[in-house]
């Protein structure tokens, strides 16, 4: 040259192998933007469409990192800090299509520093067996565990977080197997009841936040649920048995009238639960407790005026409650 500024030294890493061969297992990227204006570039080949989670667990906002791909740019300039986890609510997962792939990691400005990011496939997620608890450890803490499940369309789920044990804050978040994102929640949140939409195979990703400690690990508990519900016929003046076995449960208990009747709901259970009624009209009583349905414990207005039609008392517990529960629908005729 003549005196001009020494371009920056680019260094290239060794090639990865196929992505088909390396992402049977993790495959780690750990690095260091060592001189201000450097670019680290990583070389990958797909083989066939597959699902990528870039996930980065390196707390340091000046870090960037770029995908690019025989389509162009797959994602550009993302920050470390703002890559998955409770930092990034859009969709973290990425659909790559057959070709060949550069990952990119620079730094903003005089930026510089070590980094480390896992290049996660789809087959990298553990069998997750729904209905039966989990226990999950993140290490380094903040890192992800993908977990898989396989469901039919219209199955419905409800997603119990029992939260963590050890460590800190984190989220979770399902993909379809279109790679949709259905929920993202923080790691002690539930979420409620999900009709499935489309059968195949579920990814649920389990994200450790990126400000977490690199040398800490959490543990984390949870639950896919199916949730089956239960519809019974019911006869007036006969009691009424039974459970809501599992969260996310929903018990109905259906009759008809063909001529308008005064009722009574008569409370056979000592319980927390609560009951609602609907008919033709719509909702009659709204998360009535049991507790709060009968004898002194309700005072005035407990007949109810209920002209032809099909109704049916529901029983809806919120969140994860479940327990046994008795009544019966007394006719003052």
């Amino acid at each position: 040259g003549s005196g001009g500024r020494t371009p920056p030294p680019f260094k290239r890493k060794p090639l990865f192998e196929a992505l088909e061969q390396r992402l049977l297992l993790s495959t780690t990227i750990a690095g260091a933007i060592d001189t201000p204006g450097e670019t680290d570039r990583y070389a990958f080949t797909v083989d066939a469409e597959r699902r990528v989670y870039v996930d980065v667990q390196t707390n340091n906002s000046a870090l960037n990192w770029s995908l690019t791909g025989p389509a162009g740019t797959v994602v550009a300039s993302r920050t470390f800090t703002n890559s998955d986890g409770n930092d990034l609510s859009g969709n973290p997962l990425l659909t790559l299509v057959p070709g060949d792939y550069i990952l990119s990691v620079d730094a903003a400005g005089d930026g510089t520093g070590a980094y480390r990011l896992d290049l996660l496939d789809r087959r990298d997620a553990l069998s997750l067996t729904t209905g039966t608890m989990q226990t999950a450890t993140l290490a380094p803490a903040a890192s992800t565990t993908l977990y898989a499940f396989t469901a039919e369309a219209g199955q419905r789920f409800y997603f119990d977080s029992r939260g963590i044990s050890s460590g800190s804050a984190g989220t979770w978040r399902l993909f379809d197997p279109n790679g949709g994102q259905l929920f993202w929640n923080g790691n002690t949140t539930d979420e409620d009841v999900i009709r499935l939409s489309m059968g195949g195979e579920y990814l649920l990703a389990l994200e450790g936040r990126i400000s977490n400690s690199p040398t800490a690990s959490a543990t984390w508990s949870f639950n896919v649920q199916p949730v089956t519900d239960d519809t019974v016929a019911l006869t007036l003046g006969t009691p009424v048995s039974g459970a809501i076995a599992h969260a996310g449960q929903v018990d109905r208990h259906t009759f008809t009238l063909t001529e308008r009747k005064l009722v009574v709901f008569d409370s056979l259970a000592d319980t927390g639960l609560a009951w609602s009624l609907v008919g033709p009209t719509g909702t009659i009583v709204a998360n009535r407790s049991f507790q709060a349905s009968d004898s002194r414990d309700i005072g005035a207005g407990t007949a109810l005026d209920l002209g032809p039609g099909n109704y049916a008392v529901v029983i809806d517990p919120s969140g994860e409650t479940t327990g046994a529960y008795a009544f019966a629908l007394l006719d003052l005729g």
